[in-house]
């Protein structure tokens, strides 16, 4: 079963070209306090912008592996893991290529497994 805080350290070893923007942002997304709580849609939304950015170059390999632990998360996970790959990292997608002036939304429609399919 992949938790919430598995999802991060497997999509970095998906995409390691991500690590430095998500170990410098890291700190802002912890909230201070007794039990810091993670932002894990708030990391869904800066690694977007990064696959984006990943599949604008043209390095669909690296795109394809976060696709892969997207939908091992779907399939893998429950409840809000299920919720973070649908809404936080899929729908996320689909609203980044939407905005562009040259991404279309079906442009990522190729690396969906089964699961994100259906989603």
């Amino acid at each position: 079963m992949i938790r919430a805080d598995d999802v991060m350290p497997l999509l970095l070893v998906a995409v390691p070209s991500f690590e430095p923007l998500w170990y410098d942002m890291q700190a802002d997304h912890v909230h201070a306090g007794p039990n810091p709580v993670r932002g894990h849609h708030l990391d869904a939304a800066t690694f977007v912008g990064h696959l984006v950015d990943q599949h604008r170059h043209n390095h669909t390999e690296v795109v394809q592996r976060a696709f892969d632990v997207i939908e091992r998360m779907a399939i893998e996970g429950k409840g809000y893991v299920q919720n973070l790959a649908n809404v936080g990292y899929l729908e996320r997608v689909r609203n980044c290529a939407l905005a562009d002036d040259v991404l279309r939304d079906d442009d990522f429609v190729g690396y969906l497994g089964p699961v994100s399919l259906l989603a």
